[in-house]
């Protein structure tokens, strides 16, 4: 029940298939949604809640235990935590990732984060000034301290990666080089014909906190290189229309993709769905890696080419994917058999008072 950080359209064809009743339309569906799922839609009040009963006729037997879910609609952070310590409501779905040290101190609440693949990232077109040069891109990648950013923007609350193969994953390669090379990266601008380096602007969402708390740092990490940035804070409400997609130079993330397939042939492969909307890059190698890596038969080979991908990124650096974010939940500790899921699901078939 959320909105992905990448276009209706594109989540809508990578989900599902909705089959519904015959006759009902989806202006029916808004108002009255109906599914074989463990629950039944009951109400639902704009700007406050929603009402979710058991479905006796739900396929697994036993399940759901509840009788009732009320969903409550809270935009305000401080008040979620505030409902949550008072008992007012029993889970907090998306934790900040600022307020798990202080919820992890309460002896009525359990904090459980995970590791996920949802991350955040800088793009850069690749077919805009200055980043037609690789060498600069390169540039921009090596000054990046990625640990320190999962610090400041996460509060540690994640880990620093190559590519949107996270670090949990089996085919995820430890053996390359995370560090920041700060002279490496001034000596790729001088050959690339920036010796003094540039100025840019960097453009921010306004309210995705990850990103701009990234993006203060990332300003400051890029300066002893040469890289001058200027910060542009955008309102999401304007975001599509004047920079995704359009600015040579900006923030932006993506959720978790169950598949290491989908999770980076859509950003770069050359004819990669969100790779057209986004650096417009290409690489042969990469390409080829990734056509190997979907045609695999065996998970040695599979494993093989996905590494092979990772270390060809690094060199062709169409952006910079930062770190992965964990995901939490926090609820109340008399509530039984529920887990926090990496791709963001609340599962409540099997949670019990």
């Amino acid at each position: 029940l959320h909105q992905p950080y990448g276009s209706w359209p594109e989540m809508l064809i990578e989900r599902h298939l909705k089959i519904v009743p015959k006759g009902v339309s989806m202006d029916d569906m808004l108002v009255a949604p109906v599914g074989t799922g463990p629950f039944k839609f009951e109400s639902y009040t704009p700007g406050d809640k929603l009402v979710a009963v058991n479905n006796a006729d739900y396929w697994e037997a036993g399940l759901p235990k509840l009788k009732q879910v009320t969903l409550r609609i809270m935009p305000e952070d401080a008040a979620k935590i505030a409902a949550l310590n008072a008992g007012d409501i029993d889970i907090l779905w998306n934790v900040p990732l600022e307020a798990i040290k202080e919820l992890s101190a309460s002896q009525t609440i359990k904090v459980d984060p995970v590791p996920t693949g949802t991350w955040d990232g800088i793009v850069m077109k690749n077919d805009l000034k200055p980043f037609t040069d690789v060498r600069v891109r390169q540039a921009v990648l090596k000054s990046l301290d990625k640990a320190q950013l999962v610090q400041f923007a996460l509060f540690g609350q994640g880990a620093p990666t190559h590519t949107p193969v996270p670090p949990n994953h089996p085919f995820f390669d430890a053996s390359l080089p995370l560090k920041p090379d700060v002279a490496g990266a001034r000596k790729l601008l001088a050959e690339a014909g920036y010796p003094r380096g540039f100025e840019i602007t960097l453009n921010v969402p306004v309210g995705r906190p990850t990103r701009e708390r990234a993006a203060v740092a990332i300003q400051q990490m890029l300066k002893p290189a040469g890289i001058n940035v200027k910060l542009e804070r955008v309102p999401y409400s304007r975001w599509g229309a004047t920079v995704a997609g359009k600015a040579p130079f900006y923030m932006d993330g993506y959720l978790s993709r169950p598949t290491i397939d989908t999770a980076t042939y859509p950003w770069y492969h050359s004819s990669g769905s969100w790779n057209k909307q986004m650096w417009n890059f290409k690489s042969d190698r990469i390409d080829t890696a990734l056509d190997k890596g979907r045609l695999a038969t065996s998970e040695d080979e599979r494993k093989e080419q996905y590494k092979l991908f990772q270390k060809d990124a690094l060199e062709d650096v169409p952006g910079v994917v930062m770190y992965v974010i964990n995901f939490a939940t926090a609820y109340r500790n008399n509530l039984q058999g529920y887990r926090t899921h990496p791709y963001s699901w609340m599962d409540l078939r099997r949670a019990h008072f």
